[in-house]
């Protein structure tokens, strides 16, 4: 009678199920479901039941393929209840397979936020847990637990290299004794880790975790001196602010990377910087370019400790998705960067996000919200920008995004830039952040006097707070 059954039961799901769907691994997994259910149908039937959620690689590729069993399981109804067949205990084979489907549906409702870990690991093809993920070959791949025994950490490539890829050791295979690049005076190698020579910098005894750290990428002409680099910093002092480091995306430049700092004191360095006139030759004529590149960028280390994981997930649907991307795309000064067909697809990628993705660790860094770090959350969407106005512009955003999401709602629509404007039109705002301001009064997002002399005397007067 089993097998009889089975049968039956093995065709019909085949007919229901290959009317408009083309069987694949999924449909032998279901098989054996199916098998367990007849045996025995007052079971719980995890056992199959995992073996059929594993054959599925992410949450759409599921998602599409419960919506396929629903649709099944709602013809079966009305076929059960027009032969007058419905019934808990009903014998009638299309009842057993209604239930059998129905049961499946229901663990996959108690379970479906699994599918949103679920990663395949690039080395061996099986499915596994994102949070137990890391990235090869700067971000190419993605392994899972289950094959990270054989990939081994480069320091001179930056990344993991698979244990037998000769080829990849011996590109780099040429060790360094010093953690200088010596193009320039005083640039680091990229993989120096910054808090080696930095340390967290705030006014006096302020108690905040409301740190942030800037890079911005340049561009160097054929006028700049070997030494720029260290002029820099000495208007500062010696690892008092800032540092530079070599970058393989750059023709021939490096990138400033500062200390993890507090807004207020970013904004002291920054103005003794561009007071300094450092970065002019004696005819006013800058020696370095960043917004005129296609090459550079400008990247906003947020301490995470801002951020809950919920509000992480507000900001990545703020910054991510495609009703604010016009906003976005202005106030970051590009567009072709954040594009899946760009050439410069692989430095800022913008994708759909969830709120609940705030939850996740996701290892590619290379998006436009980088959370691969352990420590900050990285916003690599701005153009390069070798302006006062431009660098506090974008500064100035990142805090008072990060305000607006702190006391917003939890609804996806509710991350809506225009939502953000309207809770950003307050003297309040205005005042604290007069650069983000003046530019949002410029591009006539808010009424208001753009006048950057007004966002000076702004600016002043914040100084003078801080300094007492």
């Amino acid at each position: 009678m089993f097998e009889l059954n089975y049968v039956y039961f093995r065709r019909l799901y085949q007919r229901l199920w290959r009317a408009n769907y083309r069987g694949d691994h999924r449909d032998y997994h279901f098989s054996k479901y199916i098998k367990s259910f007849v045996i025995d149908d007052s079971t719980e039937y995890d056992y199959f039941k995992d073996d059929v959620l594993e054959s599925i690689c992410n949450y759409t590729e599921a998602e599409e393929l419960f919506d396929l069993f629903r649709n099944k399981k709602n013809k079966m109804y009305r076929l059960l209840i027009a032969t007058e067949s419905w019934g808990v205990q009903s014998d009638n084979p299309v009842a057993s397979l209604y239930r059998a489907i129905d049961h499946l549906l229901d663990y996959y409702e108690d379970n479906k936020m699994d599918f949103y870990n679920m990663r395949e690991c690039d080395c061996c093809g099986n499915m596994c847990d994102s949070n137990n993920t890391f990235t090869a070959y700067n971000g190419d791949e993605v392994i899972g637990d289950c094959c990270q025994d054989r990939y081994i950490w480069c320091d001179n490539a930056d990344t993991y290299l698979h244990e037998d890829d000769h080829d990849a050791w011996a590109s780099y295979e040429e060790e360094s004794d010093q953690d200088y690049d010596t193009q320039f005076e005083y640039v680091y190698r990229y993989d120096v880790n910054v808090l080696d020579y930095l340390s967290f910098k705030k006014h006096n005894d302020q108690q905040t975790v409301r740190y942030s750290g800037i890079e911005i990428e340049m561009e160097a002409k054929s006028s700049c001196p070997d030494d720029l680099p260290t002029r820099i910093c000495n208007v500062f002092g010696h690892h008092e602010y800032c540092m530079f480091k070599g970058d393989g995306s750059l023709s021939h430049g490096f990138e400033m990377v500062t200390a993890p700092c507090t807004l207020e004191y970013h904004r002291k360095q920054i103005d003794k910087l561009f007071d300094s006139l450092v970065l002019q030759d004696d005819d006013g004529v800058s020696y370095v370019k960043g917004w005129h590149t296609d090459t550079a960028g400008m990247h906003i280390h947020l301490d995470r400790r801002m951020l809950t994981p919920i509000q992480l997930g507000k900001l990545l649907v703020f910054i991510n998705n495609d009703w604010n991307r016009p906003f976005i795309e202005k106030i970051a000064g590009r567009s072709e960067t954040f594009k899946e067909d760009s050439r410069t697809t692989s430095y800022a990628v913008m994708r759909e996000k969830k709120i609940t993705d705030g939850g996740q660790r996701n290892y590619n860094k290379y998006e436009a919200v980088n959370v691969a770090h352990s420590n900050t959350i990285e916003l690599r969407i701005f153009r390069s920008n070798l302006t006062k106005d431009g660098i506090l512009r974008a500064l100035e955003f990142s805090y008072a995004l990060v305000d607006f999401l702190k006391q917003n709602t939890m609804r996806e629509l509710d991350q809506h830039y225009k939502e953000f404007l309207k809770w950003f039109n307050t003297a309040e705002n205005r005042s604290s952040y007069p650069y983000f301001y003046g530019w949002l009064v410029r591009k006539r997002y808010l009424s208001g006097v753009a006048s950057r002399k007004v966002t000076q005397q702004i600016d002043q007067a914040i100084e003078n707070v801080v300094n007492g």
